[in-house]
């Protein structure tokens, strides 16, 4: 593999990588403020 070959698959990784994160970690982030809300 080349060295843009590289660059290229972890530049997808990344962005796949901060798509994911912020499909899940959205719902899980408000599931986390109403836990805690509750609890106090």
């Amino acid at each position: 593999m080349t060295r843009k070959t590289i660059a290229r698959v972890l530049a997808n990784l990344f962005f796949v990588t901060i798509l994911f994160g912020a499909l899940l970690g959205g719902p899980i982030l408000m599931l986390i403020l109403v836990s805690e809300r509750l609890a106090l």
